[in-house]
């Protein structure tokens, strides 16, 4: 449980960390100036936003939000996305690139599928709750039965005398 708790608060230090350290690593490691800095500096942006909208999606889900920890499905995930970027930093390729947004596309759409199966799952559970809730007077209703309105008293009136509450009279 901890390192998924750990986890939950790495992600949004990752959205700045892991940007800040594409762009950076291209000048540690010796980039060459011209196409390779551009790219990086256009690829920090991008890849700040794509973990940031993981991130939200991730803490979004109502599992989430009561445990205050991610799934196991997350840490994996995200994980081997992050280690991806970082090996990128230090050794950049074209086939390293596609795998990170490969991890990225996974981690999306992991995000997106947990985000929606926990909110149904929260949806059936209220509709469950209604409907045992609600269940028997619907039935009551439809077998015909009457139901029981409880006792019914007549309004006075601020003058003191009782007039008649019967809806009749209420509509006149």
């Amino acid at each position: 449980m901890f390192v998924r708790r750990a986890f939950l608060s790495w992600q949004f230090v990752a959205v700045v960390v892991l940007p800040a350290a594409v762009f950076l690593s291209r000048g540690v490691f010796g980039a060459s100036l011209g196409w390779d800095v551009l790219l990086s500096v256009l690829a920090a942006p991008v890849l700040g936003f794509a973990l940031l909208v993981v991130a939200v999606l991730t803490v979004v889900r109502p599992s989430v939000r009561a445990d205050r920890a991610v799934s196991w499905f997350d840490v994996a995930v995200s994980a081997a996305w992050h280690a991806l970027i970082i090996w990128c930093c230090v050794q950049p390729s074209a086939g390293l690139v596609f795998a990170i947004g490969l991890a990225a596309a996974v981690a999306f759409w992991g995000a997106i599928w947990q985000l929606v199966t926990d909110a149904g799952r929260r949806l059936v559970g209220a509709v469950r709750d209604f409907g045992a809730e609600y269940g028997a007077a619907a039935a009551a209703r439809r077998r015909g039965a009457p139901i029981d309105l409880g006792e019914l008293r007549p309004v006075v009136a601020e003058s003191g005398e009782a007039r008649d509450s019967s809806p009749r009279s209420v509509a006149q």
